[in-house]
């Protein structure tokens, strides 16, 4: 007994204990790869919440944008076609007047 006490537990300890330490530090690295990886989901997470933001920003802007083209060119149409000339006006009279006669009179009128 004396002899696997003194040649055979000392070697086998020191294994055991080299293996413990082994695994304590495997693991130790898998916990901060584990931290290290929700922090890069966190960093995602807002990257893409930021992106998303900012695409809302370009589309809001793009809609007024267009909101404002649209009321310009709605304003200038109406300028111009309460701007008419004399001959488009005397031509828009007779055209109305001939709409309340039927359709088939203003054709033999301007024939």
């Amino acid at each position: 007994m004396w002899l696997v006490t003194k040649y055979i537990l000392p070697p086998l300890n020191k294994a055991m204990e080299a293996r413990q330490e082994k695994i304590r530090s495997a693991l130790e690295a898998a916990d901060q790869a584990r931290a290290e990886a929700a922090a890069a989901d966190e960093e995602r997470a807002k990257v893409i919440a930021a992106a998303r933001d900012q695409a809302r920003a370009i589309v809001a802007a793009a809609q007024a944008t267009a909101d404002q083209v649209k009321a310009e060119a709605e304003g200038a149409v109406n300028s111009s076609t309460t701007e008419l000339s004399p001959t488009h006006r005397a031509k828009l009279t007779r055209a109305s007047a001939s709409h309340r006669r039927g359709f088939g009179t203003y054709w033999r009128d301007r024939l």
